[in-house]
């Protein structure tokens, strides 16, 4: 998936629940290192095993919502794995066939250092951190968020075992971005 244009794509009904896939799919599950999650493993699951953060949810909620009553959404996200900072274009709106489908365009690929906070099996199960699950920024401070690479300098990562947990939640600046998007 380097091409900076790889497009892939799932549709969810009204239970939320993942009904199809692309093709491609597979292929971008491998490249974001979770082979479990390929060959349709989640069609039949629900979108929310997916996002646990609630405030995420109730923003993904509304947004579905509004596409299943007609309207498209479009935004920008991050979709980064270990080695690779990677920005997309999600895209939620009405299908044909009833549901609503999220296409995800890649507009921007870039290498970067591995990150061993981003890969899987390397955490500890006692620590934890947050991370924005739109601009994948770090929590660094009660208001302040960081891009990874600063993050694991100021919070000193590298002189730990193992790497903290990460669970997701939504900065302030995406939150009043993403909140605008859902009132416009």
């Amino acid at each position: 998936m380097k091409n900076p244009e790889f497009c892939t794509r799932y549709r969810v009904d009204r239970d939320f629940t993942i009904v199809s896939v692309a093709d491609n799919w597979n292929e971008f599950a491998n490249e974001n290192e979770a082979p479990e999650l390929a060959d349709g493993s989640i069609i039949g699951r629900t979108l929310w095993d997916f996002i646990v953060d609630p405030t995420t949810r109730v923003i993904y909620r509304r947004l579905i919502e509004q596409a299943f009553e007609g309207r498209s959404i479009k935004f920008d996200i991050r979709c980064d794995s270990p080695a690779t900072r990677r920005c997309a274009e999600v895209s939620i709106y009405p299908s044909d066939d009833g549901n609503v489908e999220f296409n995800v365009l890649t507009t921007s690929v870039e290498p970067r250092e591995p990150q061993p906070l981003l890969r899987r099996g390397n955490s500890s199960p006692t620590g934890l951190i947050t991370a924005c699950s739109w601009c994948n920024r770090i929590k660094t401070a009660r208001y302040e968020w960081d891009e990874i690479e600063a993050a694991v300098g100021k919070l000193h990562f590298f002189e730990l075992e193992y790497m903290p947990s990460i669970t997701h939640g939504i900065c302030p600046d995406c939150s009043f971005r993403v909140n605008a998007l859902c009132e416009s």
